[in-house]
């Protein structure tokens, strides 16, 4: 074969390719992929997959998980966060109770007798008030908030309430759940935003003159992170939760919570 041959076949080549090329980019143009879920989910699994490989940040050991290991996992670091802040909660109101027991009063509440003698009687430097003045005395204005009684429960809310979306359970076999129930009522003739999130209420309890501290949660009916609108003159069911032990269960009365203002603390026996 002569060059000049070789040259005119490799143009018929050239251009024989080109012709291809063009068909199937113009087949490409018009012809569309119709996936079913499963295959669309394989295609985002995949890609994950190679994405988190590349991630130096991410933990390469829970791509080996299940849904239901994965959830154990988030459940076991949320109860670590519960338990770190109510260490946190204590160590912040240690100072507080030396404060108040400046004379000479006992704060575990060992040696007070069965008759339901307060801390505030036995010292006082702190003043009592009623439940009818919980409102005010957190800054909430325009409502009202009344006691509805106490339960001691294994897990809140019950799921039998149908709608649980989140729920708390003790995180010791020796401890209980102490639920506190309350109603906050719009007193006024319009609808109004009963905002205690941004009100910041630092709120303790007593047993038997013993102080705890509440949990912080996530439940929709906290009382410590309220923040909707309630329409006139109607009202909201809501709940402070605590741990304690199984043995201080037995015997919950009496029962006060403590209101801290800048000007100390104010007692409120809940009977």
């Amino acid at each position: 074969m002569t060059p000049q041959e070789g040259l005119v076949r490799g143009k018929k080549i050239f251009v024989a390719v080109l012709c291809v090329g063009a068909l199937a980019l113009s087949a490409c143009g018009q012809q569309t992929l119709n996936l079913t879920e499963e295959e669309e989910q394989k295609i985002v699994n995949y890609s994950s997959n190679v994405l988190t490989s590349h991630n130096a940040n991410f933990n390469s050991s829970l791509k080996k998980m299940s849904d239901h290991q994965l959830a154990e996992v988030l459940k076991k670091e949320m109860e670590e966060q519960e338990k770190k802040e109510k260490k946190q909660a204590e160590a912040t109101a240690a100072p507080e109770e030396a404060s108040e027991e400046g004379n000479g009063g006992d704060s575990s509440g060992t040696g007070t007798s069965g008759g339901g003698s307060s801390e505030a009687a036995e010292n006082p430097g702190i003043p009592q008030a009623s439940v009818d003045q919980f409102a005010d005395l957190i800054g909430l204005k325009g409502f009202s908030i009344s006691y509805k009684g106490y339960e001691i429960v294994d897990t809140y809310p019950p799921e039998s309430s149908g709608s649980v979306v989140f729920s708390l359970e003790p995180a010791s076999a020796t401890d209980s759940l102490l639920v506190i129930n309350f109603q906050i009522t719009n007193d006024g003739d319009t609808e109004a935003d009963c905002n205690i999130l941004d009100l910041s209420p630092k709120l303790r309890f007593s047993i038997n003159g013993e102080k705890h501290s509440f949990l912080n949660t996530l439940l929709l009916d906290d009382l410590q992170t309220v923040d909707t609108a309630i329409g006139a003159h109607e009202s909201m069911d809501v709940v402070l939760v605590a741990e304690i032990s199984n043995e201080k269960a037995a015997a919950v009365k009496p029962l006060s919570i403590y209101v801290k203002g800048s000007d100390g603390s104010t007692e409120i026996p809940l009977e």
